[in-house]
C-alpha cells in the first residue's frame, strides 16, 4: 500500500498546482472606478480621472456616442473631447490606470449644480456605464472683480481634501466677506471685513476628494452684495496612493 502514497501525492500536488497556474492565468474580471469629488468650476472644459484594471471601449474617446451628467430628473450633456491615461495605482492587489477624461461643458449662464451627479457613458455599441462622481457646480463669469494676489491651502494627513485656505487680495477699499461656497451644500461663513490683511477659512470633512475647485466669494462693499467666482485653482498634488480612501471609490465590473 505504502508503494501507492507517493505517487498519488505526488499526483494531487501537480493537479493543485495545474489548478493555480489556470486560475492565475484566467481572465481578470475588468473594472473601471470612480472617486467622489466636489467639482466646482467656471471652465468651459471639465476634467473628471477615472481608474480601470484594463484598456477596452470605455478608454477610447472615438467608441463613445453620448455623455451626460445626471442627478434625478436633471440630465446635462457634455461631449467628450479627449481621454488619456496617467499614473497607475495599486488597489486590493490589482493595478489600475488613472485616465483623465475632458469633456466640454455646454454654454450655461446661471448657476448649474448637482449635488449627487452621476456620469453616464453610452458608446456607440450600445453598452452603458454609470459612475458616482460627487457633486457638480457650475458658475458663469466672464470677468473678475477682485484682484486676489494670494491662495493656498493645506490637507488633512488622514483625507484627501484641502483643511484650511488663506485668501488675499489686493483692495482698494474695505469689504465684507460674508460666506466662501466650495459646492452647493458646503458653505462656509465668514463675516469678516477685509482689506490688506489675509484671511483663513476651515473646511469640515466632507468624505469627497477636494484638491482642485473654484471658490465663490460672496461679499459687501457699500451696502451691496456681490459674487465672485475665482479662477479653478489645484490647492494640492499629493503623491500618495489616492485609491486607498476606499470609501471615495465607486467600483464597477464592466464584463
Amino acid at each position: 500500500m505504502k508503494k501507492f502514497i507517493i505517487p498519488i501525492t505526488i499526483i494531487l500536488i501537480s493537479g493543485l498546482l495545474i489548478l493555480n497556474y489556470f486560475a492565475y492565468k484566467s481572465p481578470k474580471v475588468k473594472k473601471m472606478l470612480a472617486q467622489k469629488t466636489i467639482y466646482q468650476t467656471k471652465e468651459t472644459q471639465l476634467t473628471i480621472p477615472l481608474y480601470a484594471n484594463y484598456k477596452g471601449a470605455y478608454q477610447d474617446v472615438e467608441a463613445i456616442s453620448s455623455v451626460f451628467l445626471i442627478d434625478g430628473s436633471k440630465r446635462l450633456e457634455i461631449i467628450p473631447l479627449s481621454i488619456s491615461p496617467s499614473t497607475k495605482y495599486t488597489y486590493l492587489k490589482e493595478t489600475f490606470t488613472k485616465y483623465n477624461y475632458v469633456f466640454m461643458l455646454p454654454a450655461l449662464e446661471n448657476h448649474y449644480y448637482m449635488d449627487e451627479a452621476q456620469l453616464e457613458i453610452l458608446l456607440k455599441n450600445g453598452d452603458k456605464a454609470t459612475f458616482s462622481i460627487g457633486s457638480f457646480d457650475y458658475y458663469y463669469q466672464e470677468h473678475a472683480t477682485l484682484e486676489l494676489i494670494e491662495l493656498y491651502a493645506n490637507k488633512y494627513e488622514d483625507a484627501y481634501q484641502v483643511k484650511d485656505i488663506t485668501i488675499k487680495f489686493q483692495l482698494d477699499t474695505p469689504i465684507v466677506i460674508e460666506k466662501i461656497k466650495l459646492s452647493n451644500t458646503l458653505t462656509i461663513y465668514v463675516d469678516k471685513t477685509i482689506q490688506h490683511d489675509q484671511f483663513s477659512i476651515t473646511i469640515p470633512k466632507q468624505y469627497k476628494i477636494i484638491d482642485q475647485v473654484a471658490l465663490v466669494i460672496y461679499y459687501e462693499k457699500n451696502n451691496q452684495t456681490y459674487i465672485e467666482v475665482l479662477p479653478d485653482y489645484l490647492f494640492f498634488d499629493s503623491h500618495e496612493n489616492k485609491l486607498d480612501y476606499g470609501y471615495l471609490n465607486d467600483v464597477k465590473r464592466m464584463d
